[in-house]
């Protein structure tokens, strides 16, 4: 007789067979994905060292590879994004980043990873309100969030924004414990009053000046403006005061205002002041080439020719490379009577120019400009031109 198998017993082996049915399958699944991770994990690793080594086709070739293992390396289509902005196709790295914010399940590191690439490609393609929009989203998760600050004031620089700009580097200076921003802020509202200026709002542009002036008592371009802004108004000894000021607080750039003082006195008929204020700048500050230089030129016209030559030589002495006043010497040699000093300072001078044209240059990109500027158009640095 046959013993009766349990109906306990055979269902425990059913349970045991579905089991292992499950864990082999189980077990073959992992292994294939095992060596797809395996490969991706490669072929990633190569990409970045690709890029490292400046080969971006092979990087895009294998960062490719990759991402068809593997969908979730989120930060290999990143780079992806990013190569191709660097390459110049910057609507296909638009492309890439935006599809990849559409994804469910993203962490937030990674939704600020694809977001700070998309702000970069926004502000490559010019599209600066899209940039503001995307910055806010990083704001909105961070709102001390030092690159995208940074990020915001480039944008509203390039925008010409000079309000936007002023508060957001305020705001920055705050968060980065960095004091040392007032002679920027100083020039956003240069430009702000500028502004004004272009638009024939003259007392508007004025009152920004003096706001520019209480933040750097010693920003150049807000005296220089203000002036400006009451000789086009004919005020012209409210210009004089201003340029005078500017002589005695900024004596080291008084290149930049001397000619328009003179150009006022004239205007006003009190051109003999000049040699005064000169004269009294000229004891605060002795090594001022361009306040003796000037000075030199009015002894000349008033006829003191010794006088002129006296403060010629004396530039020479401190600063013998100075062409201009070897140039002026040459003529007051040869109006007093010394030909022969005049012909042998004239020979040193053979082949070079007679007129001396000042160049600024931008330390930061060697940018070079025929006028004093404060904000370099080509690389976008503040205060990077020696004036």
């Amino acid at each position: 007789m046959i013993e009766q198998i349990p109906p306990n017993y055979l269902y425990g082996i059913a349970l045991l067979a579905i089991a292992l049915i499950l864990i082999t399958v189980y077990l073959l699944v992992s292994r294939k994905k095992s060596r797809i991770s395996s490969s991706d994990s490669s072929d990633y690793i190569k990409a970045l060292n690709a890029l490292i080594e400046g080969n971006k086709d092979e990087a895009i070739r294998l960062f490719y590879n990759s991402v068809r293992q593997n969908t979730e390396n989120i930060d290999a289509y990143i780079r992806l994004g990013d190569i191709f902005r660097q390459q110049g196709k910057v609507e296909k790295a638009i492309k890439v980043h935006r599809e990849l914010l559409v994804r469910r399940n993203l962490s937030q590191h990674s939704r600020n990873q694809i977001r700070r690439s998309l702000v970069t490609d926004y502000v490559s393609s010019k599209a600066y309100d899209k940039a503001l929009d995307t910055l806010k989203e990083l704001f909105a998760n961070d709102p001390k969030d030092f690159w995208a600050k940074r990020q915001q004031l480039y944008v509203h620089e390039a925008q010409q924004d000079w309000e936007n700009a002023f508060k957001t580097l305020k705001t920055l200076s705050k968060l980065e414990g960095n004091k040392v921003v007032h002679k920027q802020l100083a020039l956003y509202k240069v430009e702000v009053a500028q502004l004004h200026f272009k638009n024939s709002r003259e007392k508007d542009g004025r009152i920004v000046l003096r706001e520019a002036m209480k933040i750097d008592a010693d920003c150049p371009p807000a005296y220089i403006y203000l002036g400006d802004s009451y000789v086009r108004e004919e005020r012209y000894s409210d210009a004089s005061k201003v340029w005078v000021e500017f002589l005695s607080r900024i004596p080291g750039k008084s290149h930049l205002v001397i000619d328009r003082l003179q150009e006022v006195l004239y205007a006003t008929g009190t051109y003999s002041e000049i040699e005064r204020i000169l004269d009294e700048l000229s004891e605060k500050s002795p090594d001022n080439v361009d306040v003796s230089l000037t000075l030199s030129d009015i002894r000349a016209r008033k006829g003191d020719l010794s006088g002129a030559i006296r403060l010629c030589e004396a530039i020479l002495e401190s600063n013998p490379d100075s062409q201009l006043a070897r140039l002026k010497l040459i003529r007051l040699y040869s109006q007093n009577g010394k030909p022969e000093k005049a012909l042998g300072m004239a020979l040193e001078l053979t082949d070079k120019s007679t007129t001396v044209e000042k160049k600024f240059l931008c330390s930061n990109c060697q940018y070079e400009s025929s006028s004093p500027l404060w904000h370099c158009p080509q690389c976008g640095a503040w205060n990077s031109f020696d004036l």
